[in-house]
């Protein structure tokens, strides 16, 4: 079975290096037992970033990489921090607190207003 993780905001990189709680595709400890063989480094980003193409993935270069977006290099952060959005609960609980007194049908005019469709994480 093949794998490819993506570094992405919101995910657990444990989960692939930590023995018997995830699949351990990417552990230095996977390809016994009958486990996930070990992962691998590949893509066109090993090169820029210090790391072997082929090479077997340390979890203690892994974990910083792909879950604080740290470079391996010299630990600096790799990219822009990821944009965050104000949820629109957030919004309409504002906009309530506003006008405490606002009737069921000012309410609902509220909800509509702050929940509409918009930039969302």
């Amino acid at each position: 079975m093949a794998a490819i993780a993506t570094i992405a905001s919101g995910r657990d990189p444990a989960y692939y290096t930590q023995a018997g709680k995830g699949p351990e595709y990417y552990s230095s400890a996977a390809g016994t037992s009958g486990m996930e063989p070990a992962g691998t480094w590949t893509g066109a980003g090993c090169r820029e970033l210090g790391l072997v193409v082929g090479s077997l993935i340390d979890p203690a270069v892994f974990i910083p990489l792909f879950g604080e977006h740290k470079d391996p290099r010299d630990g600096s952060r790799l990219g822009r921090a990821m944009s965050r959005y104000k949820d629109w609960r957030a919004g309409y609980e504002e906009a309530l607190r506003a006008e405490p007194e606002a009737t069921a049908e000012r309410r609902a005019e509220l909800r509509c207003a702050t929940g509409r469709p918009g930039r969302t994480r």
